[in-house]
């Protein structure tokens, strides 16, 4: 009679009743109403492993039971999964108003009464389902959709090129991708604002959706301002493909009003074509990359396509690659450490390790040149593992050396989060250093969160139970942190250097930093503000009541005997 959804209908119910004469009346009633998995328990001991097993929408839960009663139950539950309870529906003959504050005060979502009414219970737990079902597929939506401008994010954009391979007639069939770089971005974003900037990549998202109208093609925004196109069936000596080149640009270069000023979008593509210039996904962007870089340094064209000499560049990245794989094996990374203090009494809170490379030819490489190819590889799941253990040998040093104990902050990879071995590799770093699980703090991004929800939420509940703090780095440059912070584990955030560089440039972006600061306070975590850089902004930010900064402004980077001094006073 209710069935209006088999997803929600498939959802699991978990009912936790001691009397069996209870649960077979519940079991039969929601599968008579069209529900598909109905787990029954009459011990309540076991709720935390059938939970762990089925991850149910909605518990039926009654409050007078043997061993544990429905209250205890509520508190592992609390205990078990502070930040995604599921929704508990509890269900007793205990009708007193202390009863029913007592189980909501305990994380209950509803209080019904025995005897019940079939088609009200019915109701109240379709409700309950319908929430937890749209939850679960906006997360999914988010997953594989950019929320700024509803296009596939990078990848899935990746996903259905792969498929756009699979679909065609025979090996020999060319597929064309086009690389678009929008360049006044960045300067768009400080000028006008973030929200200007996301106006425009919706205004462009509109104009490439009417090119595409018709055309079997796939669009996806893979990046910052960059956006990919994927034409099926056209190749480099395709007449139709320069027409349409030509005609994109043109298009895109209309003016766009942006704020009462006109702007003429300044795009660049890059043009690879499968299966002429790579074989497969990873190769053929990386290709359409090398091309759309050179066309950023010509002068003439603002497109190109993949061609011999992109090739040698290709050849030089690998040679990039190979240095950095004889780089970890020669020794030749190396730790730095940025203090972070708090602003107000300029007392030093902990260190950020951040990695460098000596190279023997080239010198300090910037970590923005070879960190991206780290992650690339996956030569970041050997760095990663070196790193944890290099900055938790530095922080026994020191203590061993008499320094008070600082919280050392460390920065994880999303590809680390990949693998099976990251929390062995953090306890075996904990245990080797003899480092307390308390002093050190592993920095996650956003990126990291969309990639693998149960997993990596459960990782962190992991390390959360071990008594280490996790921290969202880069807060305010993705689009639905919010969720996270609600759905994750966090104890800190940490403030994007591109929201404190707008200090006194930009009322919007203060505005928005006095936002995140306000929202970090009423959800008690510590916020940590980045890139700091002048003593207005200090001011500016102690002024919001933020608590911890670091940047250049207050002390770079330094070596490990560099930072000693600093430690001696214990203030900035």
């Amino acid at each position: 009679m209710l069935k209006s959804d088999d997803t929600l209908f498939s959802m699991p119910i978990l009912v936790v009743d001691d009397e069996p004469t209870n649960t077979r009346l519940l079991d039969k009633i929601l599968t008579k109403a069209g529900y598909q998995f109905v787990i029954v328990t009459n011990d309540p001991r076991q709720t935390l492993t059938l939970f762990d097993a089925h991850r149910p929408g909605v518990i039926l839960l009654d409050l007078n039971m043997p061993y544990l009663d429905g209250f205890a139950v509520l508190e592992q539950l609390r205990t078990h999964t502070p930040n995604t309870m599921p929704p508990v529906v509890v269900l007793t003959a205990q009708s007193d108003q202390t009863s029913r504050l007592r189980a909501l005060q305990g994380g209950a979502r509803d209080f019904v009464t025995k005897p019940f009414d079939r088609a009200e219970l019915l109701v109240r737990i379709q409700n309950m389902l319908a929430i937890q079902l749209a939850e679960q597929q906006r997360l999914r939506f988010y997953a594989h959709f950019d929320s700024v401008t509803g296009l596939p994010n990078r990848t899935y954009t990746m996903q259905l090129l792969q498929q756009t391979f699979g679909n065609a007639l025979d090996d020999t069939q060319s597929t064309t991708i086009l690389l678009l770089a929008l360049q006044q971005f960045k300067r768009i974003n400080q000028s006008f604002g973030y929200e200007a900037g996301d106006d425009l990549l919706r205004l462009l998202k509109d104009r490439l959706q009417q090119l595409l109208i018709g055309q079997r093609t796939v669009l996806g925004r893979v990046e910052g301002a960059r956006f990919l196109i994927v034409l099926p069936g056209l190749g480099k000596d395709s007449a139709v493909l320069a027409d349409f080149i030509e005609n994109l640009i043109a298009r895109l270069h209309s003016p766009i009003e942006l704020n009462g000023v006109e702007i003429r979008p300044a795009l660049h593509i890059g043009a690879a074509v499968y299966p002429e210039d790579a074989t497969n996904t990873a190769d053929l962007l990386a290709r359409a990359e090398a091309a759309l870089a050179q066309a950023q340094q010509q002068t003439d064209l603002p497109y190109a396509f993949c061609d011999p000499g992109t090739d040698a560049r290709v050849r030089e990245q690998l040679e990039f690659e190979a240095e950095l794989h004889r780089a970890l094996e020669r020794e030749e990374f190396f730790l730095v450490y940025q203090p972070q203090f708090d602003l107000a009494t300029g007392r030093i809170r902990g260190v950020e390790a951040l990695l460098r490379w000596r190279h023997p030819i080239r010198g300090i490489v910037s970590p923005a040149q070879f960190i991206p190819v780290l992650e690339q590889t996956g030569l970041i799941l050997q760095v990663g593992e070196w790193l944890l253990q290099a900055a938790l040998m530095q922080a026994r040093q020191w203590q061993q050396a008499g320094f008070p104990p600082l919280c050392m902050a460390v920065n994880l990879s999303p590809r680390q989060f990949q693998g099976n071995n990251l929390l062995t590799q953090i306890e075996t770093a904990l245990s080797t250093s003899g480092v307390k699980t308390d002093q050190i703090e592993l920095e996650v991004t956003e990126s990291l969160l969309v990639e693998d929800f149960p997993g990596t939420l459960q990782l962190l509940q992991t390390l959360e139970q071990m008594g280490i703090k996790i921290a969202l780095d880069d807060f305010g440059t993705g689009y639905s942190a919010l969720t996270y912070l609600h759905a994750f584990p966090f104890h800190v955030i940490k403030i994007d250097r591109s929201f404190v560089s707008t200090i006194g440039h930009s009322p919007k972006s203060e505005a928005l930093l006095q936002g995140i600061v306000q929202l970090g306070k009423s959800l008690q975590l510590e916020i940590i503000a980045e890139g700091i850089e002048t003593e207005a902004q200090r001011q500016h930010l102690l002024g919001l009541n933020c608590d911890t900064g670091q940047g250049f402004g207050l002390c770079r980077p330094k070596l490990p005997h560099e930072l000693e001094a600093l430690l001696k006073t214990g203030y900035l």
